[in-house]
């Protein structure tokens, strides 16, 4: 499901963001775990230092014919690009100055920094001076020119609601759920009106199961504003994860009326009715969030399981090469096309979608186990009693005992 403030960068978002906001996106980070750490570096360095600032990731730059993405881009209070921010992993140098470079002079960006550690110090700071011409600057002088407040003074604490709730922004989006809701708690004693602090502090209570509290929260910012569209689908979310599958759907429905073309709430209602086996009224929530939004990865895959429930698995694969074209990282379309394909017997085209989703995510124990009952099926025995024992260990290792006692069962039944 999809909350607001859940999708960060302009690469996988299609939404702009409603407020200043520091981000750090799971799609474009999930297989780049070395160089994300550098990146959280940045961030947690800058948020709390640039006030009067926000931090954007993933920035799509136009370079001649092709387009690339920038890492960090601070932006300041008038959608100016003050500062290119190019990572990469910790002592990793190769051409990521290059690229810097490239970047300032495709966007007449002012200052450029390079970062491959999580010490400020080690960064390297240039100015651009135009026409590919390029001046090496210390911190210092950077601090000075981009806000005229030296960095030592730009690191008192946030005194304001505002302030706090930007910072409490940037931890969620950093996965720092808790101490986002302590950013969020000073918020709203600043400003017990702040709505969009009761919004963000529900996310963050959701993101760590506690739907209860987080629905409270939602429900404060529904009685501040009645017409909050994303607090309804919000909650809705939250109760769905609390099996209040019928209350869930009565808030996407208020969503769609005060938002009829709000493309998220009829994904996410779909999902609802899918869980009540309510199949037909899914997809055609899921239909209807694909016309608003044809390139919506989620509901493609979303319909596609759905179809599989009503036995469509031909439709199914359809969808799922959908979701595939348009996400090509989409680990769980892969596994699930591969589910389809081996549920029609197409066995071999399973085991390349499970080969693919592997690749993509190497602890998946979901496409290790679906890979060996394939392989069984195809007579190669021992490659698919190896898939099964990795497939075991990964699921001790990540805490799924009903998979882990599916595969035990398995193995107990194939000696």
């Amino acid at each position: 499901m999809r909350d607001l403030n859940t999708v960060f960068c302009h690469f996988h978002s299609h939404s702009q963001p409603r407020y200043p906001h520091f981000v750090l996106c799971p799609y474009c980070r999930e297989d780049a775990p070395y160089e994300a750490i550098v990146v959280k570096a940045v961030v947690n360095y800058f948020s709390p230092k640039l006030r009067d600032f926000f931090i954007e990731t993933e920035l799509e730059v136009q370079m001649g014919t092709t387009k690339r993405r920038a890492d960090i881009v601070l932006v300041d209070g008038n959608q100016n690009h003050a500062a290119i921010v190019e990572c990469k992993r910790i002592g990793v140098r190769d051409d990521g100055i290059g690229q810097l470079k490239s970047y300032l002079s495709a966007t007449d960006t002012l200052y450029g920094i390079f970062a491959n550690s999580t010490e400020p110090d080690d960064w390297e700071f240039f100015e651009n001076l135009g026409r590919n011409r390029f001046k090496d600057v210390t911190r210092d002088l950077f601090w000075k020119n981009i806000q005229d407040t030296p960095e030592e003074e730009s690191t008192q604490p946030p005194v304001d609601a505002e302030t706090y709730y930007n910072r409490g922004l940037a931890q969620y989006n950093l996965g720092e759920h808790a101490a986002a809701i302590q950013d969020y708690d000073n918020a709203i004693k600043l400003k017990p009106d702040y709505v969009y602090a009761y919004i963000g502090r529900g996310n963050a209570k959701k993101a760590l199961g506690k739907h209860v509290d987080a629905i409270q929260d939602y429900d404060n910012a529904i009685q501040l504003k009645p017409d909050f569209v994303e607090a309804y689908n919000n909650r809705g979310n939250a109760k769905h994860n609390l099996g209040q599958h019928i209350a869930a759907i009565t808030d996407f429905d208020e969503a769609l009326r005060l938002k009829p073309d709000y493309a998220d709430a009829y994904n996410n209602r779909g999902i609802t009715k899918d869980d009540l086996k309510r199949y037909d009224e899914a997809i055609t929530d899921y239909n209807k969030a694909i016309q608003l939004k044809p390139d919506y990865h989620t509901a493609y895959y979303n319909r596609g399981v759905t179809k599989v429930n009503l036995g469509r698995y031909d439709e199914a694969i359809t969808d799922y090469d959908n979701a595939i074209q348009l996400k090509p990282d989409f680990v769980k379309a892969y596994n699930n096309r591969g589910s389809a394909q081996h549920n029609l017997g197409q066995h071999i085209a399973a085991i390349t979608d499970y080969d693919n989703a592997i690749k993509l995510k190497p602890d998946e124990a979901i496409a290790y186990y679906n890979r060996g009952i394939a392989k069984f099926n195809l007579g190669t025995d021992v490659d698919a009693k190896q898939d099964l024992h990795t497939a075991l260990k990964l699921a001790e290792n990540s805490g799924n005992p009903s998979l882990k006692a599916r595969i035990e069962h398995l193995l107990q039944n194939t000696r």
